[in-house]
């Protein structure tokens, strides 16, 4: 990035998904119960050593923020999010960055699907007669009440499968997580110019999960790990778990750096900037 012709370093972001932490629970179902034990062998193999060692070379130059993308959990449920707390925390010790740098959206399999089963269906119904999606926007938005075959209650009642992911986040990032005027909305925390050494323009991270103003399912995307910094890339038996992407901009002293996160994803926006890759 450069201000003004002055060269500054890029901002190096930790890209995470679909850790998909799993814990019994009460009402799990006793199949999937079963294979947890064996779930936790697998995972050892894909979490274990060979993960360290990649976060111990992607942190080489230094990591500013680690942005989470879903599927922290896998039912959803408070007992897989205990479990999350750990891994989270070892992997931003691990890369050096305080839990006030962490940011997370949640994905499909951070959904508490037993619960409002029927508002959910029939959200799902009305949606697929009339496909009225901009009209469902509106309504997620609070700009138009509950549209005609549809009941208010269903829309908080849908939103409310995601509860425990809010509130192990809000308890997570503590007094420093900004505050969510509606769990509709998500999220926005801008950074000040100077956060990071070096990086002069502010830095807005957004909740970009509900943008469309539509409910959707998100498809699962599986674990990942790469890196977009052609220094390094590696993959743990094919699944890939976290990514460090870096960019480097021009940009004028007016301009402001946006990241956008979404399901697996995560997207930049440069106002007043033009981008190519670190």
């Amino acid at each position: 990035m450069s201000i003004r012709g002055n060269p500054v370093r890029p901002l190096r972001v930790l890209h995470i998904s679909d850790l998909h932490e799993r814990s019994s629970f009460d009402g799990m179902p006793a199949a999937r119960e079963a294979t947890l034990g064996w779930d936790a062998r697998h995972r050892g193999m894909v979490l274990g050593d060979r993960f360290a060692e990649a976060l111990e070379g992607v942190k080489v130059g230094g990591i500013d923020l680690v942005c989470f993308t879903g599927d922290l959990a896998d039912w959803g449920q408070p007992r897989e999010y205990a479990k999350a707390t750990e891994r989270i925390d070892g992997i931003l010790n691990a890369v050096g960055v305080p839990r006030d740098r962490f940011y997370a959206i949640p994905g499909n399999h951070d959904v508490q699907r037993e619960l409002e089963v029927e508002a959910w269906r029939g959200i799902r119904k009305w949606l697929g007669e009339t496909h009225d999606v901009p009209r469902l926007g509106r309504w997620l938005l609070g700009v138009n009440g509950a549209p005609p075959g549809t009941k208010s209650e269903w829309l908080d009642n849908v939103l409310s499968r995601t509860a425990a992911f809010w509130s192990w986040l809000d308890s997570y990032r503590g007094a420093s997580f900004p505050s969510r005027k509606s769990v509709r909305l998500g999220y926005c925390e801008t950074l000040a110019v100077n956060t990071f050494d070096d990086i002069e323009v502010p830095i807005h991270i957004v909740d970009w999960t509900l943008h469309g103003c539509a409910v959707r399912m998100s498809r699962t995307m599986g674990s990942y790990l790469r890196t977009r910094e052609a220094s390094s890339s590696l993959r743990s038996k094919s699944k890939r778990t976290c990514a460090v992407v870096s960019k480097a901009w021009t940009a004028t002293a007016s301009a402001s750096f946006i990241i956008r996160l979404t399901t697996s994803r995560i997207t930049f926006r440069c106002d007043g900037c033009s981008a190519t890759m670190a």
